[in-house]
């Protein structure tokens, strides 16, 4: 079993920049830790397929992001409005699935956009 050597939560604001991309500090930071050899083990994850983040994965940067779908986020929203006029009863919660984008399925997403 592998030691967990890090675990970072972005709670002071200084992992990311005002648009909620990784800031470019942080970008040098892992590169320099990369120069290193120093970042060996230590994983990347980011939330919400954004397109930055899916293109530090395909840079090997990062190791991946756990995916939204803001259509079907969309689309399940405006069904349940329409059920309601409709006078129809809906679900207090609706689970929409989220997905992981790593290496070994980047191609398969448009890193250019939001999931």
């Amino acid at each position: 079993m592998s030691k967990i050597k890090l675990v970072a939560m972005d709670l002071d604001n200084t992992l990311l920049d005002s648009n909620k991309q990784i800031s470019e500090h942080t970008k040098e930071v892992l590169k320099e830790l990369d120069s290193k050899d120093a970042r060996k083990g230590v994983l990347v994850y980011g939330i919400d397929g954004a397109p930055e983040g899916k293109k530090l994965i395909k840079e090997g940067m990062m190791t991946g992001t756990a995916a939204q779908s803001p259509k079907q986020m969309a689309d399940t929203a405006i069904n349940a409005a329409y059920q309601i006029f409709d006078g129809k009863k809906v679900p207090k919660k609706k689970v929409i699935s989220v997905y992981m984008i790593t290496k070994k399925n980047i191609e398969q997403t448009d890193i250019s956009r939001w999931q």
